[in-house]
């Protein structure tokens, strides 16, 4: 029965060590590509900022580099970070992001990719907005 009980255990901690290990891989795999911005949602007012008539493209490359266009026209490029925070909570750092229309937080980010749709929330800004992005490639 004790090995049972300790074999139990031993797979336990594989799955959970494998399990984290692979949302790692995931968000940064999952984040490279091209995303627009769609909309923002929060601050003291709770109010929707509309992307249009502006168009935002935030491209994320596989070497840690970013590109911020907007209407065409960079704005902003160099090295993006992420961070786990928790098991639940990743945090993106865009580094030396000059020029933004999203109001993004010097803290960064907090990272969310479902389907084709990134959700980036200010980071430890209690009024701070959500903005929300559609995947372009």
């Amino acid at each position: 029965m004790k090995k049972i009980f300790f074999l139990l255990i031993y797979f336990l901690v594989i799955v959970v060590t494998l399990n984290s290990c692979t949302r790692t891989v995931d968000i940064n795999s999952n984040l490279v590509g091209q995303w627009q911005w769609a909309f923002s949602y929060g601050g003291f007012a709770v109010q929707k900022i509309n992307s249009s008539p502006n168009i935002v493209i935030l491209n994320f490359n596989s070497d840690s580099t970013y590109t911020y266009m907007e209407n065409g026209v960079l704005k902003s490029n160099d090295r993006y970070h992420i961070t786990r925070i928790d098991p639940n909570n990743v945090v993106l750092n865009l580094t030396n992001l000059n020029y933004s229309k999203l109001w993004l937080s010097p803290n960064g980010e907090i990272l969310s990719i479902k389907n084709d749709t990134l959700t980036m929330t200010d980071y430890m800004i209690s009024d701070g907005y959500s903005h929300y992005f559609k995947r372009v490639k």
